[in-house]
């Protein structure tokens, strides 16, 4: 697993210039006054999605054929993939979140609060937890089916939220919402990052199993 990593972080070596800009343009935004859930979100997701992108490099020209050769199982594959998408995930994070609370104490010369960087921190859950979706969907369909499959559930969930919301009548699903989001915010705080980190865990390992499936019941 570990020549997969450093196969994969000498792959990103080669699109730093891409990256570099990409914080760059961060910065720009945060001078612009920007808010910083967006900038902490933006940095996640572009950082995370290069392990999509790797796996369509490792799929590009029957490159999963060859790479199975090697000394390196179907497991060992998809556990280096997740290992990666947290270490670049946790990464950006915590850099996008230092970044923000930088801009945040040169603008208003305020201290950033536990519950700031909490709240900023929410933004890569939901990215991991989009990751979870996408990286099962990648491995099972390739690079162009995936996006039509993604597009089609993205969709059904829309569909969803827009028929409950129908069914409910729009005022009744807002104050749904704001019921479900105070009794979130009235939690103890510790119970609230508990409950949300099992929940985050219980999908990335849901994922995993499904990713492991998916790679020991591929034909190359």
């Amino acid at each position: 697993m570990k020549g997969l990593l450093i196969k994969d972080i000498k792959l990103l070596g080669t699109q730093k210039t891409f990256f570099i800009s990409i914080c760059i343009f961060s910065l720009i935004m945060i001078i612009g006054n920007f808010d910083p859930s967006f900038i902490v979100g933006y940095l996640t997701f572009i950082f995370s999605l290069f392990v999509i992108s790797t796996i369509s490099y490792d799929d590009y020209n029957n490159g999963f054929s060859f790479l199975f050769t090697l000394p390196v199982t179907r497991e060992t594959y998809v556990r280096s993939k997740f290992l990666l998408s947290l270490i670049l995930g946790l990464t950006s994070c915590i850099f996008a979140i230092i970044l923000s609370a930088g801009a945040v104490y040169i603008t208003t010369q305020t201290l950033v609060t536990l519950d700031w960087v909490l709240s900023q921190s929410i933004a890569c859950l939901v990215i991991f937890t989009l990751l979870s979706i996408m990286i099962p969907m990648q491995l099972k369909f390739g690079s162009e089916k995936s996006r039509i499959v993604m597009l089609v559930f993205y969709g059904g969930i829309f569909g969803i939220g827009a028929f409950i919301t129908v069914m409910m009548g729009p005022e009744n699903a807002q104050t749904l919402l704001k019921s479900i989001l105070s009794t979130v915010s009235s939690m103890n705080q510790f119970i609230a990052i508990g409950s949300v980190l099992v929940v985050l865990l219980g999908i990335l390992l849901s994922s995993y199993l499904i990713s492991v499936k998916v790679m020991k019941n591929k034909q190359f």
